[in-house]
């Protein structure tokens, strides 16, 4: 399996060996040695500009995954299987959005995405940027429509230039509270949004993700700068599967007092588990989170990559009566292909 650096064009370069980790076959290991040294020599004589210089092997690092599972799913890699890093770094370092400014001071916003081979990775991120990109615009225009909505509510009021520069300054500090997100990833969507919410909380039942996220959190630049150690904090991530995090009191807690929640799940949809929690009845906590808040109700951003799926999810979540449908878009990520990827908005009836 080969991943690109897109900056760099260096190849993150995985051999999957069916063979046990700390197998004792002597001729297996031998023959995997033998080529592990060929593709870094080919490499380094790529680097130096020596020896066979015909080959276009490059690397940014080579991996080998012990995969010896004895029935194999669609999945190169097995969750089971052992790795390890023989040349190179641990990660890829990517950018999938490269012109943000923050909601607030218009500041440059710079947000590195860390990918090991072990996670998943968008195989378009620069289609997949657009999507990211409008999931920003449409919640920029919800915190400005709170704002609006706070606005009119003062319209009795004197008005004065003093007043009027006041609230300029308040609305502009003025967040979407808590932002819940499901199927987060290394939180490719979710990091590219954080200076909307007051906090964010992305989750993934992968485990190798955590690391990455939380790297990413701790290399985001405004204007050249790191963010501060109070707005770090409240960047977290919890390894943990989607339907982990929406059940028990924790979970609905989370859940319920999010004002947007975040999903992105693989091909076969939501988890039952999560339709049947986002189609449960907590009208008095979502009383709660507007008194809390301000925000008038809570927002579903919903990712797919399988329309039969979304279809089956919208008719579960428009069909309890609690979400209506706001928007909805289709992106291709894979020109010449039929394949749609579908974001859909919601909001809570």
């Amino acid at each position: 399996a080969i991943a690109i650096e897109r900056s760099t064009g260096k190849q993150q370069l995985v051999l999957v060996w069916k063979q046990d980790y700390g197998d004792t076959d002597q001729e297996a290991s031998n023959q995997l040695q033998t080529l592990i040294q060929r593709l870094i020599q080919l490499s380094e004589n790529q680097k130096n500009k020596s020896g066979d210089n015909d080959s276009d092997v490059d690397l940014h690092s080579l991996w080998v995954h012990y995969n010896n599972a004895w029935k194999h799913s669609n999945s190169i890699y097995d969750r089971q299987g052992q790795w390890e890093l023989k040349y190179g770094q641990e990660r890829l370092l990517e950018v999938a959005a490269t012109s943000l400014t923050t909601v607030e001071s218009k500041k440059t916003m710079h947000v590195p995405l860390y990918f090991p081979p072990q996670v998943f990775r968008q195989a378009n991120l620069d289609a997949f940027s657009n999507i990211v990109m409008s999931i920003r615009e449409w919640l920029i225009q919800l915190r400005n429509k709170d704002n609006e909505s706070d606005r009119s509510k003062k319209q009795g009021e004197k008005t004065t230039t003093k007043n009027k520069n006041e609230e300029k300054k308040k609305n502009r500090k003025k967040r979407l509270g808590h932002c819940l997100e499901l199927y987060g990833g290394v939180g490719t969507i979710g990091l590219h949004l954080h200076d909307l919410f007051d906090s964010l909380e992305s989750s993934d039942e992968n485990p190798y993700n955590k690391d990455c996220f939380e790297a990413s959190v701790a290399s985001i630049m405004i204007n050249g700068k790191p963010l501060k150690e109070s707005k770090q904090k409240k960047i977290t991530y919890r390894s943990q599967s989607a339907t982990e995090m929406v059940q028990g009191s924790r979970g609905r807690a989370g859940l319920h007092g999010a004002s947007v929640v975040i999903v992105d799940p693989p091909r076969k949809g939501l988890d039952k588990e999560v339709i049947d929690a986002l189609c449960d009845d907590y009208t008095i906590e979502q009383q709660q989170h507007k008194t809390k808040f301000g925000s008038p109700s809570q927002a579903l951003v919903y990712v797919s990559c399988g329309f039969d799926a979304f279809r089956h999810d919208y008719d579960s979540l428009v069909g309890s009566g609690k979400w209506h449908l706001n928007r909805a878009e289709g992106h291709i990520l894979f020109p010449g292909s039929d394949a749609i990827e579908t974001l859909a908005f919601f909001k809570r009836c």
